[in-house]
């Protein structure tokens, strides 16, 4: 009976510490539970930073650490290069290279002279010539760029542009480009050098159209081109002149003049348009009553035309177009004066 007492406590013993370990073994960790359940981090892909490209004028900090008699500061000169730097003998190439291709350039030149240099290069200043913006914009002025800046922010800045705005924008680009990837492809600089002014229609420019929307480079001439005059007088509500743009017709001008007077005689309009030779002038008739009862087609008109609606009892005579212009009411206040600026 003792022995079967024995072997039935050592029994139970040895069940009593095998458990624990077999409910260890099939148990998982809190930490394996966790690592199996949770996602597979997401590996971001390293942003690219757009660096700036030193240029041609650009002050410079070069700094050796612990070694304050090889420190530089200066200009870059004409030809893209840094003058001699202290104990160097030949300049160093800072054109279109960042701040960091050129610390380790200067790195490895002064290697030879000091053990492991420690080299930081940075750009004080920025030499860049203003960017001008003028014509028909609601504040012309001159801007000095220090980043990358589009079209439609200058506009933006500058109030937008004005109701005598003819629908194109020019850009004259004054300066090369110096480094490839300035915002323009391979294409774009080669047509630049080709012929440094671009177009842009202010339509294509609020479509969104990538192409309407460049970069503004240093030195860049944006002139936002004033309509030219088209003049409306005699038997009209308000005789005046408009502003010329595209798909501007007779009955489109009449319109904008408030329209025809009751004395005015609608079917024998004269319209003066000038020639190459200023002492010549064409005379086209047109019935604008027939125009609006789509007899006859519009007249499409051109840049400086006259358009004269006789009144009933006036006589129709012949005259050319410098004549008319003086019988013109001009708005004055449509002509806001601009700042005189003197540029030393």
């Amino acid at each position: 009976m003792a022995l079967k007492l024995f072997i039935l406590f050592c029994l139970l013993a040895a069940t009593g510490q095998s458990l624990p370990a077999v409910a260890q073994e099939s148990k998982p960790s809190a930490a394996e539970t966790t690592q199996e359940s949770a996602p597979a981090p997401e590996v971001k892909t390293e942003t690219i930073i757009k660096r700036y490209l030193i240029g041609a004028g650009d002050t410079l900090d070069v700094i050796v650490a612990r070694r304050p008699e090889l420190n530089w500061r200066g200009q870059v000169n004409s030809s893209g290069e840094i003058p001699a730097l202290p104990y160097l003998e030949k300049p160093i190439r800072a054109l279109c290279r960042t701040e960091e291709d050129l610390a380790q350039e200067i790195k490895e030149a002064y290697s030879r002279l000091v053990k492991n240099p420690e080299i930081t290069v940075r750009v004080i200043e920025r030499s860049t010539r203003p960017v001008i913006l003028l014509g028909a914009i609601r504040t012309s002025q001159r801007f000095q760029l220090q980043r990358d800046v589009r079209l439609n922010e200058l506009l933006f800045v500058s109030g937008g542009v004005t109701d005598r705005a003819s629908g194109d924008i020019q850009i004259f680009s004054t300066e090369p480009f110096m480094c490839p990837g300035e915002g323009a492809s391979a294409e774009q600089t080669a047509e630049t050098e080709k012929s440094p002014l671009k177009v842009v229609r202010i339509l294509d420019l609020m479509a969104g159209k990538e192409e309407a929307n460049p970069l503004i480079r240093s030195g860049d001439i944006v002139t936002v081109m004033v309509a030219e005059p088209v003049y409306v007088s005699g038997g009209v509500v308000s005789p005046q002149s408009i502003n010329f743009r595209d798909q501007l017709t007779l009955a489109r001008a009449i319109t904008m003049a408030g329209g025809l007077t009751g004395s005015a005689r609608g079917g024998d309009i004269r319209i003066y348009r000038r020639k190459q030779n200023p002492a010549e002038t064409e005379v086209i008739k047109a019935d604008y009553n027939a125009i609006r009862k789509q007899q006859q087609p519009d007249i499409p008109l051109k840049a400086y035309d006259i358009i004269e609606v006789p009144h009933s009892a006036a006589a129709a005579t012949r005259r050319n177009w410098q004549t008319a212009a003086q019988e013109v009411v001009m708005d004055e206040k449509q002509s806001a004066a601009l700042p005189l600026r003197v540029l030393n």
